[in-house]
């Protein structure tokens, strides 16, 4: 039986003890113990030297601090602190845990706050030390306030997309209620109590939902027992035939399902986080990297509307949750011993060594689980336990008496030949399992190109021989997939893809561990360069040796290479450090980005610094306004904020008085007006505000705007996203840049997305005036599958990275003037030529044009597009919009989205096109590079006109872009690695492609004039 199931009178009886308790406690001063005192806990307001480090470290002086000799909890001061799903105070921010000597390691750990009634949380206005600890006894911090709006998420329009309405009294409702946490920390403690006391205000008696929304955010997975790792959509609550027998529940028998935790890899190796509550039968939900556990009820059957409100807050009474915040020393199974110590669990050791040639193996994982299901596809399993092994290659854990499948895991290597092994746990008899995995071998790359040494992208072609295991959780709306041993989901490989390397400037790989077999090594560096391919033989035992030589092919063109969506660790989605981040731009030949995560203004300068490559490659400070359901609003070149948090993020949802921050009350989010109007809002000057995913904004997941319209207007319902229904039109057009095309989806982010609906929405923006830039970003989340296909070209004075970022107003200044073209390879311009008044004119996008020109009616002018492309990324079309009319492709009762057909075509063989192979070097493989020209005249033109230019490659003409951009290949048909490097021809993948901004005809020099909106059918050329 749960902690909270018990009856009202026994948890009125807890609150008046705890409340006893707690008064009797005096306020502490800020006094911290001497080194050699005896061991104690200590709660007190932070000062500068309590702070701790790490990259999600957030505290600042004034915060508050709980300590003893294992770890170090800061939780955020009071107040409206904007960052991630901590809108408010009050909370646990940051934690360090204490190595044997001692010392902090780092925090990643973002936040995480109880959710009340789905949709609210403690909005905490008063925080004080309740006792300081200096009595010996548990230190304790307690926070009280009211409820608000937790405005990161609006679940309610995330379950109407499962087609679901949250009930009325679970929708933006503010509730008679004040909150009350208590941290409490004991000497001796791996983890903090928190009690949440929420008490009635009211006379009336209600039922409310109980959730929890956690961010890890770190170089941590997220690990829930059952499913295992990564961020399944939903889970359900576990079968009670897993329960296992406990000390602490009425009943003795305890849902094993009763933690989740966050396991620590790379730099947060050490550290591990969990939270631990009593509350049977919870299960979960998870979207973009937030985790919300749903307790004692099953999140599956709450969005199919089939579960009631499961907790009763009594009229004039009290109801009290008591969780537990856990730290770890980077394992599950540390998190697992804690909540069994909690709990009473009974638990039996199981320990071995995992080794490969009679050499230990460190972090290599071991999971322990139960076969659900072994008919099901990937076969059901119940994850119990999971752990790594350390330098000597031994891991422990802890499991329950049981039958249980044991088994390892460790990169680079085949699964053990004796994998999975059976384990009978019995009661009081500790159990030994080793491994012993079969040798591996190793590689290692150097790169140089006609200068030297240089970064470059070292992919294997092939298949991974002991693949991520995956395991299926069954709901009630289909399995929800997850890993076993890591969330392997969170830095996957696209298909093809054995191994993937980032090598640096000095040229030359770490020695990479490599299962034995067949493979192709392809060497890139991204489309100004030629690729090198190598088929290769790893053998175990043996180090395979390549040097390989790539040559830069294409010139910078006066055009600098940028990404303007990109994210890492500080967005919650994102594990990737900005070391990481940063060691991709450059292998992947970018000159300038900008770190865009959610809510936080990110500046990479200082990572530039550390790593020496200031040289090398640009950035600029930026965020990306990441609103719930209604667009996401990205801007660059903006200005740090040192006393803010998040560096400054814009607050998109807008202050209001503790308690009333409900719509109810007349405070809603802020509109698309004020918020593009806030990002411009910065001391720089051109700071670009671009709307990321077209969709978000423009779609039925955002305010769904008819761009056909005049103007455009939006129809959604501005209630369902917490917006003021006075607003008569939520669309504004204050923003810069439209994100036309990112390179994360792949093929359909050119088929589907561009051509298929963002194009409609740019150019029936076009048609009435509303000229805005359309850019290529990556929007990329991960590590090793780089996701940059997707990148935006602007002409600049300069292209040296140090001095673009020196000026990056200047480059943004030049993008706003429209010197911009999108490309995965391509370098495609547009050119216009005619005549005016007796005098020649010409319009382009490089720096000197001038992106408008001037003709005679009746006049010709003609079109010139022309393409440099490596060798690698064949163009086979080039097309022509002009003055094009999108189609309009839905339902008159859905969001009204647009396709769009070429108003002219030119192909590779027709009379106007020319081609020619440029040998850059031919001693190198792939040295050269292909120029194309493709002229098209529009003869007599009489109407002010627009134009713009896609340069592409056809699938079953042109091969894709495999392997250098990996996605969307089809797998039918690429069974073997013969299969993989055969060119791929008609098997779909990514195709070149390109497209530029507009050039502006203006008929008789009296002001280019927009056509207006005459949307009509179209066929394909």
């Amino acid at each position: 039986m749960s902690l909270n199931r018990v009856s009202p009178l026994l948890k009125m009886c807890s609150l008046i003890s705890l409340l006893a308790i707690v008064s009797a406690c005096s306020d502490s001063d800020n006094d911290q113990p001497s080194e050699n005192a005896a061991p104690m806990a200590s709660a007190r307001v932070a000062t500068e030297a309590d702070l701790l480090s790490g990259p999600l470290a957030r505290g600042v002086p004034g915060d508050y601090v709980l300590e003893n000799e294992n770890l170090r909890v800061i939780i955020q001061k009071a107040g409206r602190q904007w960052l991630s799903i901590g809108t408010f105070g009050g909370n646990i921010i940051d934690v360090s845990r204490k190595d044997a000597a001692g010392a902090m390691l780092p925090d990643h750990l973002e936040e995480f706050v109880i959710g009340l009634n789905i949709e609210n949380t403690p909005n905490y206005t008063d925080i004080r030390v309740q006792n300081d600890g200096s009595d010996g006894e548990p230190a304790v911090i307690c926070a009280t306030g009211p409820d608000d709006l937790l405005e990161l998420a609006n679940p309610s329009s995330a379950v109407a997309g499962f087609g679901v309405t949250l009930p009325t009294a679970a929708d933006d409702k503010d509730l008679p209620v004040e909150i009350e946490t208590c941290y409490s920390l004991a000497v001796g403690d791996r983890y903090v109590v928190l009690d949440s006391t929420f008490k009635n205000l009211s006379s009336d008696t209600f039922d409310v939902f109980m959730t929890e929304y956690l961010n890890g955010s770190g170089q941590v997975e997220f690990f829930q027992v059952n499913a295992g790792f990564g961020d399944p959509t939903l889970t359900s609550s576990c079968p009670e035939q897993t329960y296992v027998a406990c000390g602490a529940l009425d009943g003795g028998l305890c849902d094993q399902c009763n933690f989740v935790a966050y396991g620590g890899v790379g730099g947060a190796e050490g550290v591990s986080y969990g939270l631990i509550h009593g509350e049977q039968g919870s299960s979960s939900f998870s979207q973009v990297g937030v985790n919300i556990i749903v307790y004692g009820s099953s999140a599956a059957e709450l969005l199919v509307g089939i579960e009631p409100a499961n907790y009763t807050i009594p009229a004039d009474g009290a109801l009290l949750l008591r969780r537990y915040f856990a730290v770890g020393d980077g394992t599950i199974a540390s998190i697992a011993d804690i909540r069994n110590d909690i709990f009473g669990i009974e638990a039996v050791a199981v320990s071995g060594t995992v080794s490969s040639a009679g050499e230990p193996l460190q972090n290599a994982q071991i999971v322990v689980y139960q076969v659900l299901d072994a008919e099901a596809n990937p076969p059901a399993l119940f994850i119990v336990n999971h752990s790594t092994t350390d330098a000597a290659g031994d891991y422990s854990l802890n499991v329950p008496p049981g039958d249980y499948q044991i088994r390892a895991n460790m990169e680079g290597y085949r699964f053990s030949d004796n994998d999975p092994l059976t384990l009978v746990v019995e009661t009081d008899v500790a159990v030994t399992r080793d491994f012993d995995m079969p040798p591996s071998g190793f590689l290692d790359v150097t790169v140089i190109d006609e200068t030297g040494p240089g970064p470059a992208k070292l992919q294997l072609v092939g298949f991974d021989p002991s693949p991520p295991l995956t395991n299926v959780a069954a709901t009630l709306i289909g399995g929800q997939e997850a890993g076993v041993f890591s969330d392997y989901k969170a830095d996957g490989l696209p298909f093809g893809i054995a191994q993937v390397a980032f090598i640096d400037r000095e040229g030359a790989s770490e020695r990479i561990t490599v299962e034995p077999g067949d493979y192709q090594l392809v060497i890139s560096r991204g489309p100004r360069y030629s690729v090198y391919k190598k088929d290769i033989t790893i053998t175990a035992g043996q180090v395979t040796t390549v040097q390989a030589e790539i040559v830069r092919l294409i010139d910078d063109n006066g055009f600098v290479h940028s990404d303007f969506h990109v994210h890492a660790i500080q967005s919650p989605d994102s594990s990737v450090t900005f070391a990481q981040r940063v060691a991709v731009m450059l292998s992947e030949g970018m000159d300038f980005f900008v770190g865009s995560d959610h809510g936080v203004r990110s500046d990479y300068a200082p990572t530039l610094r550390a790593m020496g490559v200031e040289d090398l490659i640009g950035v600029a400070v930026s965020s990306e306004t990441t609103t719930f359901d209604y667009g996401h609003f990205n801007a660059w070149q903006l200005t740090i904020d040192p006393n803010s948090i998040s560096g400054g993020s814009f607050d998109w949802a807008g202050p209001a008085p503790p308690g009333r921050d409900f719509p109810a009350y007349g405070y809603y989010n802020l509109s698309p007006a004020e918020i593009i109007a806030g990002l411009h809002d910065d001391p720089k000057d051109n700071v670009v505000v671009q709307i990321n995913h077209i969709g978000s904004y423009f779609g039925a997941g955002g305010l769904a705007i008819d761009t056909g319209m005049t103007p455009p207007r939006s129809t959604a319902n501005l209630v369902a996203k917490r917006l003021d229904p006075s607003i008569v039109n939520a669309f504004d057009d204050g923003f810069d840049a439209l994100e036309v095309w990112i390179g994360a989806n792949g093929r359909s982010a050119i088929d589907s997305e561009f051509v298929g609906q963002n194009m409609g929405d740019w150019f029936n923006l076009m048609n009435q005036g509303i000229v805005k830039i359309g850019v290529a970003n990556s929007d990329t989340h991960n590590f090793r599958f780089t996701h940059t296909s997707a990148r935006t070209l602007i002409a600049n004075a300069t292209t040296n990275p140090p001095d673009v970022a020196a000026d990056a107003e200047a480059l943004a200044a030049n993008l706003l003037a429209g010197k911009v073209l999108g490309t995965n390879g391509p370098h495609l311009l547009v050119q216009a030529d005619g005549e005016f008044s007796g005098t020649s004119q010409h319009a382009g996008l490089r720096l000197e044009d001038s992106v408008t020109m001037s003709a005679d009616s009746g006049s010709d002018v003609v079109l010139t597009a022309s393409v440099i492309t490596p060798e690698w990324a064949p163009v086979d079309t080039i097309k022509f919009y002009i003055n094009n009319q999108p189609e309009l492709l839905t339902a008159s009762d859905e969001a009204a989205r647009y396709g769009v057909c070429a108003n002219a075509q030119i192909s590779a063989g027709d009379e106007d096109w020319e081609e020619i192979e440029v040998v850059i070097n031919a001693a190198v493989q792939g040295g050269s590079r292909i120029d194309i020209t493709a002229t098209l005249t529009l003869e007599g033109i009489d109407d002010d006109t627009w134009v713009v230019v896609t340069a592409s490659g056809t699938d079953g003409v042109s091969p894709p872009l495999f392997p250098v951009h990996p996605a969307s290949l089809n797998r039918d048909s690429n069974s073997t690695l013969e299969d993989l490097t055969d060119g791929n021809l008609g098997e779909s993948g990514v195709p070149a492609f390109a497209f530029t901004n507009p050039l502006f005809i203006d008929v008789d020099g009296d002001g280019w004039t927009a056509p207006g909106v005459a949307n009509a059918s179209c066929e394909p050329i």
